[in-house]
């Protein structure tokens, strides 16, 4: 495996199965009860001490995490981020244009459009290098909005099928809290990668034009 599949796989984790694990970690360390932590530890430790796998019931919980990991993120890309990805875009579009550092305004998707072009560039091909970074900030923007998603959601779910482990409300807005600075952050990288994003479609373009390529 090389450098670059190495960073794919890592994107991969980022986007679809670290979010639920932090969500997890979350409810266990506000957890006053204390039960959800130990419950964790003894399957562990059940574990080591020979039984199998399922024994141990690390196969449900494995599940678990792929399935919401899964969920969570494709729910966020198709709702909540494909609104703010739309808002910020637009925003960004325009002040780029009205400053003067935008030379076209991009149609509808003409970005999203440029992005694969740049991903189906040869290996290594500047553009394919840049959008291999583009690529990298999106998933950490990614695992970062799907985390406070799930700080929000598997708590209560884990409540809901465990009986020892309950959620007070001071712990709930704990979560709220975390998941407050969670997408703050999301938020910011967001937007930082968009303007990346608009910046590399100018740049793209302006070496084309001057290659006599552009065809816009």
């Amino acid at each position: 495996m090389n450098l670059t599949q190495l960073l794919q796989s890592f994107e991969r984790i980022l986007r679809y199965f670290a979010a639920p694990a932090v969500g997890i970690a979350v409810a266990c360390m506000f957890d006053h009860t204390g039960y959800l932590l130990y419950h964790l530890s003894h399957l562990a430790a059940d574990s080591k001490n020979g039984q199998t796998v399922a024994e141990a019931s690390w196969w449900p919980l494995f599940f678990f995490i792929v399935v919401s990991g899964f969920v969570i993120y494709y729910v966020h890309r198709n709702t909540f981020h494909f609104l703010s990805n739309w808002t910020i875009e637009s925003w960004l579009v325009r002040r780029s244009v009205k400053k003067g550092t935008l030379n076209d305004k991009p149609r509808v998707g003409e970005l999203q459009f440029a992005r694969l072009i740049r991903r189906g560039a040869c290996e290594h091909c500047e553009q394919r290098s840049v959008q291999a970074g583009l690529d990298q900030a999106n998933a950490a923007a990614h695992f970062l909005y799907c985390s406070a998603w799930s700080v929000l959601g598997i708590p209560p779910i884990l409540a809901s099928k465990i009986a020892q482990f309950t959620i007070s409300g001071r712990e709930y807005l704990a979560y709220v809290m975390v998941a407050a600075f969670f997408l703050t952050l999301a938020v910011i990288l967001d937007w930082r990668a968009t303007r990346w994003d608009i910046d590399a479609y100018e740049q793209f373009n302006q070496d084309a034009r001057r290659a006599g390529r552009y065809t816009r």
